[in-house]
């Protein structure tokens, strides 16, 4: 089988993981990178694109658009049409939700709003499949912009097993840690807060690592509370999160208030796990599809200080319990969410085309 990507330059973490996956599974992907997005250059970008896609070296059967390539859907929607090949579109996530129900960076009902509204539904509509990572993704997809369930499959994130690998590092206090950018959906005051509440616990520290949005909010909150228990570290290449990662006695997920809480299985929830870390996250009915409570995942109640509290207690406390869910939760990656497990998965979705 033969598959073009296309994408942009810096591709997703997902994407990376996806093409890996797809050749572990015997599939020829040629990749087609593309600049970043910007609206003054699409018509060079299209010439671009047509030009590699006229030398590739194999006629694909597959068109894989990456979620950060759908600015290019109407033309590699025409040339599928004309070639006879079937275009899978990787939306990920939806940049309505994201900047404007979500972040609240752009204005709802102005005209950029309604444009990235567009770029959701359309983008979704031109394709042939598109791929989400949860079926409560696929459910707003459906609500928010009037799709078919029929257009969607669920591929999970993962993780990417060349760099997040069982390791562990002795340390005398329990750490307890986080990375992330600072957004509204991640949640972070919460952590915050329930730091403030295990303060008299000497042996817990408390690191959360990254930067953004939120970030001078939160660092107002963490001066407020004068927490001297937690530690912010600034962000990493993604090929040292692993290392970051090593030292945590526990990992924590998402603890947001906003709606896409319950549609998001984190990222760095796969990426703990591929390395045998406890999680606790919000729970959430996205998280359910994946995990089990004190099996692969202890949750906590969502946008709950004290809820995160109890539960960093009891694993502190409970060493087999804590060792327990770690194990398991690994168990479950292996079998589900590693690169050749979800390549396998998006394998079948190509394969329902042909």
């Amino acid at each position: 089988m033969n598959v073009c990507y296309v994408g942009a330059q810096t591709p997703l973490t997902r994407n990376k993981i996806l093409i890996k996956g797809l050749r572990l599974n015997g599939v020829n992907v040629n990749e087609i990178i593309m600049p970043q997005f910007n609206k003054y250059h699409i018509p060079l970008n299209y010439l671009r694109f047509l030009k590699k896609y006229i030398l590739l070296h194999e006629r694909p059967d597959v068109i894989y658009l990456s979620f950060s390539g759908i600015y290019q859907m109407p033309l590699v929607k025409l040339i599928s049409k004309i070639t006879d090949v079937s275009v899978v579109l990787d939306s990920f996530i939806s940049l309505y939700d994201t900047y404007v129900s979500d972040r609240k960076l752009v204005k709802e009902g102005s005209m950029k709003a309604k444009g990235l509204f567009c770029a959701d539904k359309y983008s979704c509509e031109l394709a042939d499949v598109a791929v989400l990572d949860t079926f409560e993704h696929i459910k707003y997809f459906c609500s928010e912009f009037g799709l078919d369930e029929t257009k969607f499959r669920r591929i999970f994130v993962g993780a990417d097993d060349d760099y997040f690998s069982p390791q562990d590092v002795e340390s005398s206090t329990f750490n307890v840690k986080f990375y992330g950018t600072f957004i509204p959906v991640h949640g972070i005051e919460f952590i915050l807060k329930a730091a403030n509440l295990l303060k008299r616990e000497k042996d817990i520290e408390f690191e959360v690592l990254g930067n953004g949005q939120t970030y001078a909010q939160m660092t107002r909150i963490k001066n407020k509370l004068d927490l001297h228990n937690l530690t912010f570290k600034p962000p990493a290449e993604y090929d040292c999160l692993a290392s970051y990662l090593s030292g945590a006695d526990l990992s924590l997920g998402l603890f947001g208030v906003s709606d896409k809480v319950n549609r998001a299985i984190p990222t760095k929830y796969y990426e703990s796990i591929a390395m045998r870390k406890a999680v606790i996250t919000s729970e959430t009915p996205a998280m359910r599809e994946f995990a089990e409570d004190y099996k692969h995942v202890l949750f906590c109640k969502k946008a709950d200080e004290k809820s995160l509290a109890e539960k960093i207690l009891e694993l502190r406390d409970d060493d087999a319990l804590r060792s327990k869910i770690g194990r398991m939760a690994y168990d479950k990656y292996k079998r589900s969410a590693t690169p050749k497990a979800l390549g396998r998965d998006l394998k079948k979705v190509f394969l329902e085309l042909l």
